[in-house]
Parts: C-alpha cells; structure tokens; sequence
C-alpha cells in the first residue's frame, strides 16, 4: 500500500489557473495539505476524489466560511498523499490532524479537554 506524494507551489496564483491546476490532480482519495509560505500545514483534508475537492475550494462562485477564506489567503503550496481508499483517507487524516494541529482544522483535534461530571453514589438523584 503505497501512498503518492505530490507538491503544488504558488497556489497564490490558483484562482486564474485554477483549470489548469486541478486538470493535473488525480480523481483519486487521498489527504491534501495546504501550506504556508514556511511550508507549515494550514489545513488538512480528506478527499474521495482530489481533484473535485481541490476545484471546490478554487470555485469563483464557491461560498465558503470566513475560516477558510483566511486558509485560503495564505495557503500558497497544496500537497497531497494518495491512499487505496476512502477509508484509508479518513484514518490517515484524522491521524496528521492529531499530530500537526493544524490551525484552521477545527473538528478533529483533540486536545483533552472534555467536560466531566462527578457523582457518588450517596448523592440524591435530582
């Protein structure tokens, strides 16, 4: 099972290519990464198809949430990792998010602070 790596620069110029750019993605699953001008992961996305998921960011009629327009303002590099299948893209993204913490990744990082709640036993019940 091997994974497939490729690096996109100057995604900064994307909008008026966006065609030519996503005409060279694969329609394939996969993890895409868009970078900063230090390289640092942004974002990290799961794709069944990377090339559908790419041109929806790059959409000029797309609508998207004020989170991923400043994503989007200062990714300048996509990268991408192909997997066997959907699956195999939800666990490895869900693992990278995990570990990189990407700032504009909101839904799946886990940073261990879960709300509790503390009973005993010989408390009334409300």
């Amino acid at each position: 099972e091997s994974a497939e790596m490729r690096v996109y620069n100057n995604t900064s110029h994307i909008t008026q290519a966006s065609d030519i750019i996503t005409d060279h993605l694969p329609s394939m699953p996969g993890v895409y990464f868009w970078k900063d001008e230090n390289d640092f992961i942004l974002y990290i996305g799961k794709a069944k198809k990377i090339r559908t998921r790419v041109k929806s960011y790059l959409s000029p009629n797309a609508k998207h949430s004020a989170r991923i327009l400043a994503m989007l303002k200062k990714a300048k590099k996509l990268e991408f990792i192909l997997t066997p299948g959907d699956r195999d893209a939800l666990v490895l993204e869900s693992n990278l998010i995990k570990s990189h913490q990407p700032p504009y990744n909101v839904l799946l990082k886990d940073d261990e602070s879960y709300p509790y709640i503390c009973a005993s036993i010989g408390d009334r019940y409300p």
